[in-house]
């Protein structure tokens, strides 16, 4: 079924004539734009594989140090499985060990060299 020509057709049809008849010819393509496309298809693929490398890089450091950390918690700190009381009379008898029942004395085994 034809339609009756509409008046944005034939203003269509005027311009696309306009334009056929004054048009310019488009410049020449640079002689080696299949080079220039392919070489810039390449870097940007460079790049990418580049991204990628970085981020599989820093997701891998950051799994390894959760999974560190998470491994390698301290074991409970002494003062939590023990009393109070229990760890400080234990500092107390370390400390009478120590220092009240050790020899202070110099030994006569140990010789001087000049």
């Amino acid at each position: 079924m034809n339609l009756p020509p509409s008046s944005e057709s034939c203003e269509d049809t005027v311009l696309v004539n306009f334009l056929r008849t004054y048009a310019g010819t488009p410049p020449p393509p640079h002689p080696q734009l299949d080079r220039v496309i392919v070489q810039a298809a390449l870097q940007q693929q460079q790049q990418a594989k580049r991204w990628w490398r970085t981020l599989t890089l820093l997701s891998t450091g950051a799994i390894a140090t959760v999974t560190t950390a998470w491994l390698l918690k301290p074991p409970p700190q002494v003062t939590q499985d023990y009393s109070p009381d229990s760890v400080e009379a234990f500092i107390s008898h370390n400390w009478q060990v120590i220092f009240h029942e050790s020899d202070l004395s110099p030994s006569s085994d140990l010789t001087v060299i000049d």
